[in-house]
């Protein structure tokens, strides 16, 4: 079953504030369909009524690969059950024309053989996905008389379907199992929109406003907290907490260099204590993870300081020509450094104060 997550771009778009990010689903099976408005009919028709009678929404992408493998078998669905209305819409789709589109739908053929509309301004997105909590494509609606009935993978449809038909579905279930998935979900995505707001919000000049909301998040969504632990050290420097350095102490002293190495990544203002430790964690020996020097080559690039930067590149591509094989794309992305670092001037600070 396969499914594409949507970008957190995307997923912030559809917020109504990345602030105050929607943590409870507000459309799930048991409601009544919102209103199907869209772009342009860019195949079939629009419904008759789509509040009589059986319909099937599905929300799809030309991005989303996992998408078109299921058009064809949504097709034979369509195909099997005349009397259902079938459509498909073309969702949070960026830069794309509606001569795009049409080629599109045309280029699938019969494997798109059912009704296809595309989003106007979002107000699919808006009215349908964000409400129903939906953080995947594709994504299926069954509903029967306007009442929805079930949402899911459409690789479960025919199953559901049946169940429909025969008057053995359990609308009750079935809310109650979505509703409670949805909440948990739509929490832990509200949990880290926020963090990355208290994120850009401690890289201010005037950290105070991250510090708090750092400590609110803290106390608010205890769950989840495991979440944000790579932030822990770059909120400890900010507050100048001496808890800062016992924290570099004991990952130390565990070995723990790789979330130590990941910690830093996020420390992007001048702090004396982050950059010590960071050039300790660079001369520290036994190291085979090629990971750490990638992230350590990220911190030094961010510093802007040359030579620890190209060091830990060096370091990397040894660490993963000796341990590292089995990572895929770390070759790449350690070449990818390595030109960072190289733009750099080419004298090296030797503090940060």
């Amino acid at each position: 079953m396969r499914r594409l997550p949507l970008a957190l771009s995307s997923l912030l778009l559809l917020t109504a504030t990345a602030v105050f990010p929607q943590e409870k689903v507000r459309l799930a099976p048991g409601d009544k369909l919102p209103a199907l408005r869209v772009g342009e009919w860019l195949k079939g028709a629009p419904p008759k009524n789509i509040n009589k009678g059986i319909a099937i929404i599905d929300f799809w992408a030309t991005w989303c690969g996992p998408c078109k493998e299921m058009m064809p078998e949504l097709s034979a669905l369509a195909a099997a059950n005349p009397d259902i209305y079938v459509v498909g819409l073309s969702v949070l789709e960026r830069d794309i024309t509606s001569a795009k589109l049409r080629s599109f739908v045309a280029g699938m053929g019969d494997k798109m053989k059912f009704n296809v509309a595309c989003d106007k301004k979002d107000f699919i997105s808006k009215n349908w996905i964000t409400p129903a909590a939906i953080s995947q494509i594709p994504t299926t609606i069954l509903a029967k008389d306007g009442v929805i009935q079930w949402i899911g993978h459409p690789e479960d449809l025919p199953r559901t379907l049946r169940a429909v038909r025969e008057g053995s579905h359990d609308l009750p279930k079935t809310r109650k199992a979505y509703v409670e998935t949805g909440d948990e979900g739509l929490r832990e995505r509200a949990f880290n929109q926020l963090l990355y707001v208290v994120d850009s919000q401690l890289d201010e000049p005037n950290p105070t406003k991250g510090i708090q909301a750092f400590e609110k998040l803290k106390t608010d969504y205890p769950k989840y907290w495991g979440l944000a632990s790579d932030w822990e050290l770059k909120y400890l420097l900010r507050a100048d907490s001496p808890k800062g350095e016992a924290l570099i102490a004991s990952l130390f002293e565990k070995k723990k260099y790789f979330k130590l190495s990941i910690s830093l990544t996020y420390v992007r203002f001048e702090n004396q204590v982050a950059l010590e430790a960071a050039r300790k964690l660079l001369a520290t020996e036994g190291i085979k993870d090629p990971m750490v020097y990638f992230f350590l080559a990220n911190y030094f690039v961010v510093s802007k300081l040359k030579t620890e930067a190209l060091t830990a590149v060096d370091l990397a591509t040894k660490a993963y020509d000796a341990n590292g094989k089995d990572i895929p794309d770390i070759p790449k992305n350690i070449e990818m450094k390595r030109k960072q670092a190289n733009a750099l001037p080419g004298l090296t600070s030797t503090s940060v104060d």
